[in-house]
């Protein structure tokens, strides 16, 4: 966990970072029955712009 922020809406969201899809979805399962979730997968800059560059042009 890298951090949560609550919003005065309501809602929040929380940051985490791990190299094992498997700890993340233990993580997600664990809560799941209290609150609703949305996990995300995300990539930085530079790695999304390598995937980007590497498609075929349209």
């Amino acid at each position: 966990m890298l951090g949560r922020w609550h919003g005065m809406n309501g809602q929040g969201f929380a940051i985490s970072e791990s190299s094992d899809p498997k700890a993340m979805y233990r993580w997600h399962a664990q809560w799941a029955d209290l609150l609703p979730l949305t996990v995300t997968p995300c990539l930085e800059d530079g790695d999304a712009g390598e995937v980007m560059a590497s498609l075929p042009k349209r």
